[in-house]
């Protein structure tokens, strides 16, 4: 037996058990699945990224002269920009089907807890006028 069969049959012996019950969580599960919710957009975006920046000069004057380059751009700045309220909404409706609930409801709660706990930035012009914004950086 080698160094590497022993130290995989250690880890198995320490690591194992501890992986074993952070896998039967019902938070972590829904946090994978919710994560696995967001897959198909997050692959989506991806795609459209690489086509967008394929290297072949024919295909990006292409995109440039067509105004599609700068879309995609937008595209993919903005849907990675609100990556995680998506990925917000899916954890949680991902949890309350775990618990046997309507899910959309679940998503709808995060999603509004979510909305609540974004830090507000307030500033007063010189003309005493306070305006009050979110810090969402889109």
């Amino acid at each position: 037996m080698n160094f590497f069969d022993k130290f995989q049959n250690g880890l198995e012996k320490v690591v194992g058990p501890f992986a074993t019950a952070v896998g039967k969580s019902k938070y972590i599960q829904a946090l994978t699945k919710g994560f696995m919710y967001s897959m198909p957009l997050t692959l989506g975006v991806a795609l459209i990224a690489v086509l967008a920046n394929l290297p072949i000069e024919p295909w990006t004057q292409f995109l440039k002269n067509t105004g599609m380059y700068s879309t995609a751009l937008e595209v993919v700045s903005l849907t990675l920009s609100l990556l995680a309220v998506y990925v917000v909404g899916a954890i949680g409706y991902a949890y309350t089907k775990k618990e046997n609930e309507k899910g959309i409801i679940g998503a709808i709660i995060a999603l509004a807890s979510f909305i609540v706990l974004i830090p507000v930035q307030r500033f007063t012009t010189e003309q005493g006028k306070v305006f009050q914004h979110l810090l969402l950086v889109i």
